[in-house]
């Protein structure tokens, strides 16, 4: 397996530059992180670390370009993923004031691994925009007579660099300073993040 490491360094850099960009996956990893801590918060970020592998495939597959020239698919993925964030936003706007110490002291009794996952791969997998992405890095990047191998390899580092990406924001945002500090803004912080996911799903919805 040769790499062929201009594509590499230029892949990496496209990559990084929209993962560090303030997205459905970045409010999601923190507002569970914030709300539940760092360990919720790994398990959202594992769950959207994940979903890059299912975009990959995707792109390897041609069922993005597919995507791409169909307008009624392209229309019923958006669809789908921003009623998701919707969904997520509303659920943050009917969260019940709770007492902050508590949420400090007992982290990940409120969501459990297997929600918080789910929670960030399907926030990522169900987001179009996401697929497009991938389809773009793998046509426009990446050579045609590049090895599937490499092509795998390419893939295995988008998933496991946006896994260490959110991990690392989770990681920040779980110090217990870091929280008590959001966290004073108690359900006001909840109502904010529900805004902005819907606000999201409203924006993805118009373009």
């Amino acid at each position: 397996m040769q790499v062929v490491w201009q594509d590499f360094v230029v892949l990496a850099m496209a990559h990084f530059l929209a993962v560090a960009s303030p997205g459905p996956d970045f409010y999601v990893v923190t507002k569970n992180t914030l709300k539940f801590g760092k360990q919720t918060g790994a398990y959202t970020a594992f769950g959207v670390g994940v979903a890059i592998l299912l975009h990959v495939t995707y792109a390897l597959l041609g069922f993005s370009l597919l995507v791409k020239t169909n307008d009624n698919l392209y229309t019923a993925i958006k669809w789908i993923g921003a009623i998701f964030l919707i969904y997520l936003g509303i659920l943050s706007l009917r969260a019940k004031p709770e007492s902050q110490d508590q949420l400090i002291t007992h982290p990940s009794a409120q969501l459990s691994a297997k929600k918080a996952f789910m929670q960030g791969f399907l926030t990522n997998a169900l987001n179009v925009k996401a697929m497009l992405f991938f389809l773009f890095l793998f046509t426009s990047i990446v050579k045609p007579d590049t090895s599937t191998s490499v092509k795998l390899f390419y893939g295995l580092w988008l998933s496991g660099f946006t896994f260490l990406w959110f991990y690392f924001i989770a990681n920040v945002f779980g110090l217990n300073k870091v929280r008590q500090f959001f966290n004073r803004f108690g359900i006001w912080l909840d109502r904010g993040m529900g805004i902005l996911l819907i606000i999201i799903a409203l924006v993805l919805l118009l373009k």
